[in-house]
């Protein structure tokens, strides 16, 4: 190995981003001066899978730059064959893809990651392929096997035998553990997970794993609609990205801390740093989760009272990444909401919440569909048809078994009481 490549692992192991940058590209310059020969190729397709991973983390795997690196070392590892020569290769195709376009473009590569490390044979491979059906899978909102695959990172992770990355892919397994336990109605799953990859990051100390658990956590207290806690995690996820500059986790933490401060009654300040957050987020490339984040910034115009621009904003959310089906129920939910507040005709309305609802039910959101079913019943009762609204929210709370401090299911709770005189509704499943 070249000094400079030395150098270069050197520096990245201590956490010197930019100066392995620095390192990787002199020695790309040097390579660029030798006769051409296959040895050469595979020295050059080597430090580009390294400076584009590097790149991903801290400029973006959405950037040019990681982009760049990948398409390159993509064109140079055309004719391998060996499994543990492509694996890396197609790693950093499937994060620049899924970043920049979304599941619809990314699935194909996760697809091909999986079977080449199925035919390596490693468990390390293994939970790398995994971890990318993990996360295409949930942008997707097929919630039921990016819960699987999770699972199965969880299981073949083995610490002593794991391959050296710029992040631990079981801490960030348990982030998205966390997110899809709570789309799938449980709550209490969904904060467990998201603890433990809080306590895993602690004792790693790497301000990488630390940014991306505590950003995670902060997006799970947001979809929870506790805007303390995300605000507090929003805040550490920052304080990790100071000790180690990391533009997508520090940029979707700022939006989350502004819609936090929103909710707490700065609306202003949230509001202003909502928008800054969304800027540094599209300037690293990243569309992947666009129309979540563009839901919260819908929510603060909401509350300032701009109903016109918070449907602007949730027409620009839809449909922003292809394929990227998760938060549309929720997306439709606040639609609903806003027309009925816009004064619009009632049949408008309820064909919004029924195309909510049917999203929800698709892909086994449990908690959007609570979400959805709640709203919809009040516009219900608001119409004079409190049976109606019943009839609808009455199952949906009770197919929950968990979550009952949530201020979703209380709120839930609470509306059924007032839909009927009966006694009221036990916060936990009777068993017969």
């Amino acid at each position: 190995m070249a000094a400079w490549q030395r150098a270069g692992e050197q520096a990245l192991r201590c956490g010197a981003h930019d100066e392995a940058a620095s390192h990787f590209r002199r020695g790309l310059a040097v390579l660029t001066t030798l006769p051409e020969s296959p040895a050469r190729d595979e020295r050059d397709l080597h430090l580009q899978l390294r400076l584009g991973h590097l790149l991903g983390v801290t400029k973006g795997y959405g950037s040019r730059e990681a982009a760049g690196s990948y398409t390159r070392a993509r064109a140079l590892g055309e004719s391998l064959e060996e499994p543990l020569q492509v694996m890396p290769m197609l790693m950093g195709l499937w994060a620049s893809a899924s970043a920049h376009e979304g599941p619809a473009a990314a699935q194909s590569v996760a697809d091909q990651v999986l079977q080449v490390a199925e035919r390596a044979g490693l468990s390390p491979a293994r939970v790398w392929a995994h971890w990318a059906q993990v996360v295409t899978r949930f942008h997707a909102g097929d919630l039921a096997r990016a819960r699987e695959h999770a699972t199965q990172v969880l299981a073949l992770y083995d610490e002593a035998a794991a391959v050296p990355g710029t992040f631990d892919p079981r801490i960030a397994t348990l982030g998205y553990a966390a997110l899809t336990a709570w789309h799938l109605g449980l709550a209490d799953d969904a904060r467990a997970h998201a603890g433990q990859g809080v306590e895993l990051a602690e004792v790693a100390r790497r301000p990488a794993d630390r940014a991306r658990v505590e950003q995670f956590s902060a997006l799970l207290y947001t979809l929870l609609r506790e805007p303390a806690a995300a605000r507090a995690h929003a805040e550490r996820a920052l304080v990790a990205c100071a000790g180690e500059p990391i533009p997508v986790h520090e940029a979707a933490a700022t939006i989350l801390r502004g819609w936090a401060l929103a909710e707490e009654g700065a609306v202003a300040d949230g509001l202003a740093a909502l928008r800054e957050g969304l800027d540094h987020y599209l300037a690293t490339g990243q569309r992947l989760g666009l129309e979540f984040l563009l839901g919260c910034l819908a929510d603060v115009h909401a509350q300032a009272g701009d109903t016109a621009e918070a449907l602007a904003t949730l027409d620009e959310a839809e449909g922003a990444v292809p394929g990227e089906e998760l938060w549309r129920a929720d997306t439709l939910r606040r639609r609903a909401e806003l027309l009925a507040r816009a004064g619009a005709d009632t049949a408008t309305v309820e064909a919004t919440f029924r195309d909510a609802l049917t999203v929800a039910r698709r892909q086994g959101a449990k908690a959007y569909e609570l979400r959805a079913g709640t709203s919809y019943a009040l516009f219900l009762r608001a119409h004079g048809r409190a049976a109606e609204a019943r009839e609808l929210l009455a199952p949906l709370y009770a197919s929950f078994t968990e979550g009952f401090d949530t201020r979703d299911l209380i709120e839930a709770k609470a509306l059924l009481e007032e839909l009927t005189c009966a006694p009221k509704i036990p916060t936990s499943p009777v068993i017969v």
